[in-house]
């Protein structure tokens, strides 16, 4: 899908309404801004950049518990216990 967008003298960007509700874009947001190459730009939504490493960290932590791990055997070690 492609859409004509307008950046004002100020270098602000109009994304239309159609592609920002395809994309599930409410304003106000902050993005990430990416150069990928001669005029060409990337725009990730911070929140949605943030919902999906939530999705990668749920899938690859699952299961995961800290007494399992060497290094936290390890750490817990190191750390002189309260008394």
């Amino acid at each position: 899908m492609s859409e004509i967008a307008t950046i004002d003298k100020k270098g602000r960007l109009l994304i239309p309404k159609r592609v920002r509700d395809i994309a599930k874009i409410s304003p106000p947001i902050q993005a990430v801004v990416t150069v990928r190459g001669l005029g060409r730009i990337e725009l990730i939504a911070v929140d949605a950049g943030m919902k999906k490493g939530r999705e990668i960290a749920r899938k690859k932590l699952a299961g995961w518990r800290e007494e399992d791990h060497e290094a936290d055997k390890i750490a817990s070690q190191l750390v002189p216990k309260e008394e």
